[in-house]
């Protein structure tokens, strides 16, 4: 009887830290569609923020710099996923994309684009 309801305790502990990963975000580290032939789908000067997240889901890296929104998506690639991936997206007021940037590949650029 002892032990099985130490076995009982064990799986729901393992379940509860296993669905508080999923609901605070830790799920956000092993994306594996970050990746160039995602990362072109991106249109800058026209997709907006909600396009960019049907591709990628949405995250927690926000951050406001020069009056832009920067939002930052981290996973994985390759056959084996080993490879780590950064994709960098800047957005104007308008949350439409000004920039972004893969694997830091090159410095984001912050300038306003006038959207149409």
């Amino acid at each position: 009887m002892r032990n099985k309801l130490f076995q009982l305790t064990a799986v729901w502990v393992v379940t509860v830290l296993l669905s508080g990963c999923t609901l605070f975000g830790v799920k956000q580290l092993s994306r594996n569609n970050v990746d160039q032939e995602h990362a072109s789908k991106i249109i800058i000067g026209q997709s907006t923020r909600a396009d960019v997240e049907k591709i990628f889901g949405r995250t927690n890296n926000i951050e406001k710099k020069q009056g832009m929104t920067v939002i930052t998506y981290k996973g994985f690639s390759g056959r084996m996923a080993f490879e780590k991936q950064k994709l960098t997206v800047a957005y104007d007021s308008a949350n439409i994309v000004v920039d972004y940037v893969l694997n830091d590949e090159r410095e984001l650029k912050l300038t306003n684009i006038i959207s149409k």
